[in-house]
């Protein structure tokens, strides 16, 4: 079952879909402007922060829990504002609930596993990889240092994996090595706000 952080109490109900390595923690900035009229609902997707993880086969089976929770949400259509890959799980919820998503923002999205990223997918290197880059401090101090033009000189790109569970963090990266072609999402991203972030 999805854990969600919810902030205001307003009929307007928005989903936060965090990405890659986040948690409920990723919309925190967004909570003093929540308006009156809203709620912000922010989730955590299955294996990190409070959501328990099971095994899945698939990305689908994640999107299927995402598309479970926001059906039990009452109201009118939701707005899902989906960062990273957490806007490709969003697209792939609203193919099995289309009526109750209205629209979509989709921050820094990405629609297929960029290459930097399928380096950590590979049969022969890729746990090692994944292990090296993220799993320790010197590591993730690296990474960080390596990025140092792509982000603000007090942020941490690496952070959250401090805490994380790794094996559930590499799967993740395998089942969005698994998604094929973007062309299925065309009429979700007919309903999105797209926002380039420059971010991983």
């Amino acid at each position: 079952m999805i854990h969600a952080q919810r902030h205001g109490s307003g009929a307007d109900v928005y989903v936060g879909v965090h990405g890659w390595g986040g948690s409920h923690l990723t919309f925190a900035p967004l909570v003093r402007h929540v308006p009156s009229s809203a709620s912000l609902y922010a989730v955590d997707l299955p294996g990190y922060g409070r959501s328990p993880w099971s095994p899945v086969d698939a990305a689908s089976d994640i999107a299927g829990q995402l598309a479970a929770f926001i059906e039990r949400l009452d109201g009118p259509p939701v707005t899902v504002v989906g960062n990273c890959s957490g806007a490709i799980l969003a697209l792939l919820a609203y193919d099995m609930i289309p009526a109750r998503i209205g629209r979509f923002v989709l921050i820094d999205p990405f629609a297929f596993l960029p290459w930097y990223f399928r380096v950590f997918v590979n049969p022969s290197f890729g746990r090692l990889a994944y292990h090296s880059t993220f799993a320790n401090p010197v590591g993730r101090w690296a990474t960080n240092l390596s990025l140092k033009n792509r982000r603000a000189a007090d942020s941490d790109l690496t952070g959250s994996f401090r805490n994380v569970d790794h094996a559930v963090s590499l799967r993740y990266l395998e089942l969005l090595d698994q998604i094929d072609g973007i062309e299925r999402f065309g009429r979700a991203v007919e309903l999105s706000y797209l926002l380039p972030m420059g971010g991983v």
